[in-house]
């Protein structure tokens, strides 16, 4: 094709666009002549400045340490996305469910820890639940198995001082998820913790502060234990007095969040219906303890 005397007229019309092309021109002296045309995405294909564009893991949360997915691949970052550590087969045994025949590269923030000292993932086979983890910023990596379940729901990993603790769904009957918890002092050997059947189904959230003190939420009440098991005791969650005052209820009835900050315990409830919203966002409640059995509610989150 060749184009002569081309000009740009502007006009008071209105066009609009089906489409995009890509025109290669050259340059023949008096006039210019389009050699080619093709798709942008046939550009960028054939193009080299695109060929030689490495591909970056894509950071699946905002943080300093966080894990990155890219081409079914499972990467960690220590440094906010500047460099990537693989976990070696890890896509295959932390994503897949083989129960649904089915990847989920969003992974539940409790089901796995990545710290500097310690990182750790929950992977799973046909023959069994095992932890992947590294002690040495993702420059090695191994496997310790913890028993055996094809079942995938929901999983809290946990580290103390001391131990490391798992908390997952073993099996689902009726709609319910039921539980089992198991720690390890080695990553070699791992032992069954008991828990009570007031909590061993529909768990919403576990904590464990120390070696011996956890705890486990079943809606809005936490069971706490100070031996690692042996026994528990209930702990419930004073009502939200100034939302109460608001709105005429309590929404605040599943706890999903615990940690510690400066020797205080907090606690964050949300809601089973989430009908309470502000501004289009779930409103949820914040709670602290400072002796970890009384809590007090402290604000709307």
């Amino acid at each position: 094709s060749v184009i002569d005397n081309l000009n740009l007229i502007h006009g008071n019309e209105r066009y609009e666009y089906d489409f995009e092309i890509v025109l290669v021109w050259q340059n023949e002296g008096h006039m210019w002549e389009i050699t080619n045309a093709m798709s942008p995405v046939q550009y960028q294909i054939q193009h080299s400045v695109f060929q030689d564009v490495p591909k970056i893991p894509y950071v699946m949360k905002d943080a300093d340490w966080a894990y990155a997915i890219q081409d079914s691949n499972l990467y960690v970052t220590y440094d906010h996305g500047e460099t990537f550590k693989e976990v070696p087969n890890g896509y295959e045994q932390v994503c897949w469910d083989a129960i649904h025949s089915e990847t989920d590269e969003y992974l539940d923030d409790e089901s796995y820890i990545i710290t500097p000292e310690f990182t750790a993932f929950i992977g799973r086979n046909s023959l069994a639940v095992k932890l992947i983890y590294s002690l040495d910023q993702g420059e090695t990596w191994q496997e310790s198995n913890i028993c055996s379940s094809n079942y995938k729901g929901k999983a809290y990993l946990s580290k103390t001082d001391h131990y490391c603790y798992l908390t997952m769904a073993l099996d689902h009957l009726m709609g319910d998820d039921y539980y089992g918890t198991y720690r390890s002092a080695d990553f070699e050997t791992w032992e069954s913790v008991s828990m009570n059947e007031a909590f061993d189904e529909n768990i919403s959230c576990v904590f464990w502060l120390s070696d011996e003190i956890g705890y486990f939420a079943n809606a809005n009440v936490l069971y706490r234990t100070t031996n690692h098991g042996g026994d528990y005791e209930a702990v419930t969650l004073p009502p939200a007095t100034s939302t109460i005052e608001d709105i005429g209820y309590d929404p605040f009835d599943l706890v999903v969040e615990m940690y510690q900050d400066h020797d205080v315990i907090y606690a964050i409830a949300s809601q089973k219906e989430g009908d309470y919203k502000k501004d289009g966002q779930l409103v949820r409640g914040l709670y602290l303890s400072y002796d970890g059995i009384h809590f007090e509610f402290v604000q709307e989150i």
